[in-house]
């Protein structure tokens, strides 16, 4: 995700029926500015990325309290999982500041005194989407590792080196695509910027193979449970919570499809764009909260069901191993143990 380019001259459907030149005045003559559309997309985008940054919150909420009540301690994916929501809470700010500047109006309808406050912020808005993307997948990969063991490890670990080295290039090539570098975040001075279109392309093929690992974390879990010595019922559920990253793949598959509005010079036509970025780091932290969430509703209704008459709910996912057991990371030899551990 990259700045959507100074306003320009289209109207949105090809046809240019005026001449703009942002810094040398210009603009459509009032009869056609009277005819042309003048909606504004910031609520839109406002109550999107706030209300699916809440909803986040909440499912993380009670994820770490399950885990902190549990065991008393949080481990990396934990932490992980909570920066990548704090760099969301930051990305939302950024982009409520563009809609303060004028950002969701048509190109033009946009203050052009604002325009390098616009170009600056636009840029660290799109890197900041990126890094809470990663970061929260990132998490959901080493809940992942943990269960893991073997040749599935080493892919997991994999998976996180190239989506963040991929998504990280994506996250740079904003500031990086504009010679001087400053011209990236301030249009009007002089001098050239690569071809957007190539910035584009490659932001499409980093997006795909996030969603591509987001799939491929989601599977994962299948070939980890299927073997496990559980209630049928109880590993369908298991399997069902784990695999909810199928959901985050799917949004980082929409914003793909979105990104191609970044060549419009009608900045109302990207608006989406940011609403399924903050989308796809909202549902993986959802989903990445999932199976401890799963645990919390199992024991409240145990409980409710008058079962449970321990007076500290049990948050953990019980079930038996074959060969290894796995307790919060660590890892021991035991041929047909009891594993007990915080998902």
């Amino acid at each position: 995700m990259a700045s959507s380019g100074p306003p320009g001259n289209s109207t949105g459907d090809g046809a240019a029926p005026f001449e703009f030149v942002p810094g040398q005045g210009g603009g459509p003559p009032p009869e056609v500015l009277a005819a042309l559309p003048h909606d504004n997309g910031a609520p839109k985008l406002n109550i999107a990325i706030w209300t699916l940054n809440g909803v986040s919150l909440c499912f993380l909420a009670l994820r770490v309290y399950c885990k902190t009540f549990r065991s008393k301690k949080l481990w990396w994916d934990d932490w992980i999982l909570i920066t990548a929501w704090l760099v969301l809470v930051a990305s939302s700010s950024v982009i409520s500041y563009l809609t303060s500047l004028g950002y969701g109006q048509h190109t033009w309808d946009f203050p052009l005194e604002n325009l390098s406050k616009f170009s600056l912020a636009v840029n660290v808005a799109g890197t900041l989407t990126i890094t809470a993307a990663a970061w929260s997948k990132t998490s959901f990969a080493f809940t992942i590792w943990r269960l893991s063991d073997g040749w599935m490890r080493h892919l997991v670990i994999a998976l996180i080196v190239t989506t963040n080295v991929a998504m990280g290039i994506s996250a740079l090539l904003p500031w990086v695509q504009c010679r001087p570098l400053a011209k990236a975040w301030n249009p009007l001075m002089p001098g050239q910027c690569n071809d957007p279109h190539g910035v584009i392309y490659y932001n499409i093929f980093s997006g795909a193979y996030s969603a591509a690992m987001d799939i491929t974390l989601s599977f994962l879990p299948w070939k980890i449970l299927w073997g496990l010595q559980m209630k049928n019922k109880e590993k369908a559920g298991v399997i069902i919570a784990m695999s909810m990253g199928l959901v985050a793949g799917a949004m980082a598959i929409v914003k793909c499809t979105k990104l191609m509005t970044m060549l419009s010079m009608d900045m109302y036509d990207n608006v989406d764009l940011f609403i399924w970025g903050n989308a796809e780091s909202a549902v993986t932290i959802m989903a990445a909260s999932v199976p401890i969430l799963r645990a919390l509703f199992r024991e409240l209704r145990s409980t409710a069901r008058g079962s449970d008459q321990s007076s500290k709910p049990d948050m953990s996912v019980k079930f038996y191993t074959k060969g290894s057991q796995i307790d919060g990371g660590s890892r021991s030899p035991r041929d047909r143990q009891s594993a007990d551990y915080e998902v």
